[in-house]
């Protein structure tokens, strides 16, 4: 049997658990295999929110620094 072959019976054998033993496997699999499956949450938008916390009312002004490079 190929590796294609095993993920398909796989997937077919997922399908038919209940939400209780999907989310038995998804322990079991976090468990055994933390930085399989818990590597692709770490890079997800919103994953850090409220990080932020001030901004300053002139942060999109031009910088001093950069005057002489400004048009007028």
């Amino acid at each position: 049997m190929t590796v294609s072959e095993i993920k398909t019976k796989l997937i077919d054998s997922i399908e038919h658990l209940s939400d209780t033993q999907v989310e038995q496997l998804y322990a079991m699999m976090k468990q055994s295999f933390p930085e399989k499956v818990s590597s692709k949450a770490s890079g997800l938008l919103g994953s850090m929110p409220n990080l932020i916390k001030y901004i300053a009312p002139d942060f999109n002004e031009a910088l001093d620094d950069f005057k002489d490079y400004m048009p007028e």
